[in-house]
């Protein structure tokens, strides 16, 4: 059984590298983009009409199509996977009884926002934001902290499997 000095800091991993996968898929993603173009560009064929010698575009191309599928397969699995581990967050969040403890969690690891955006986001429209903004900002790293801790408390007193895998 774990204590919540170690459930928090498996929280802490288990978001960071949900946040982190994200952003692999993203990279992923435009390297697939990449791909398509490079397809695209050794598809093209030659209107000239003049004869040519055979090249080893086709090789290449047969290359690049056996890539894209398996970048394609690649992808798919780690988005699966990733919105298996957003659900469960949203669902640990429905029990976190604290709106702005659930924003921040929602900013900094599901919307994969910077933490001056989080903070702009929990505190951007007080009339003394941009006066006090440091302040803002503890407060900010302050509610994440109680945000954490809320979420290792329920792992703990539910019986959730959400830190299991670490």
């Amino acid at each position: 059984m774990r204590d919540l000095h170690t459930t928090v800091e498996a929280v802490k991993k288990r978001l960071e590298e949900y946040r982190s996968n994200e952003r692999e898929i993203e990279n992923q993603t435009e390297r697939l983009e990449r791909l398509k173009t490079k397809i695209t560009d050794v598809g093209a064929q030659n209107l000239s009409g003049m004869p040519h010698s055979p090249s080893p575009s086709h090789d290449r191309y047969s290359e690049y199509i056996y890539r894209k599928e398996e970048l394609v397969a690649d992808i798919d699995e780690m988005v699966t996977q990733n919105r298996k581990t957003r659900t469960e967050i949203e669902d640990i969040l429905k029990h976190i009884s604290k709106p702005d403890e659930r924003a921040v969690i929602r900013s900094r690891y599901i919307d994969a926002q910077e933490w001056c955006d989080v903070n702009d986001m929990l505190h951007g429209g007080k009339y003394d934001f941009h006066e006090k903004e440091e302040n803002y900002y503890r407060r900010m790293m302050y509610i994440h902290s109680n945000a954490i801790s809320s979420i290792a408390n329920y792992i703990l007193e539910s019986g959730s499997s959400f830190c299991d895998e670490i």
